[in-house]
C-alpha cells in the first residue's frame, strides 16, 4: 500500500522579507480600511501581542 506525505508551503510574498521588515506586514494590515477600527486598538489585542511590546501607532518607526 502506498504512503502519502502531505506538505504545505505558503506563497505569501511578504514572508520572504527579512525579519527586520516584518513589522511592515502589521503596519500594512492596520492601514487596511476593511479591518474594523476597534480591531486596530491595542487594548483589544491578545495579551501575547501586547507582551511583545507591539503598539500603535507604528508609523513612528520600526517595532
Amino acid at each position: 500500500m502506498a504512503e502519502i506525505l502531505g506538505l504545505g508551503i505558503t506563497h505569501y510574498p511578504p514572508l520572504c522579507l527579512p525579519d527586520s521588515e516584518m513589522s511592515g506586514i502589521l503596519r500594512w494590515t492596520l492601514d487596511d480600511p476593511a479591518i474594523p477600527t476597534e480591531a486596530k486598538e491595542p487594548a483589544r489585542w491578545p495579551a501575547v501581542v501586547k507582551a511583545r511590546g507591539i503598539r500603535r501607532p507604528l508609523d513612528q518607526g520600526r517595532l
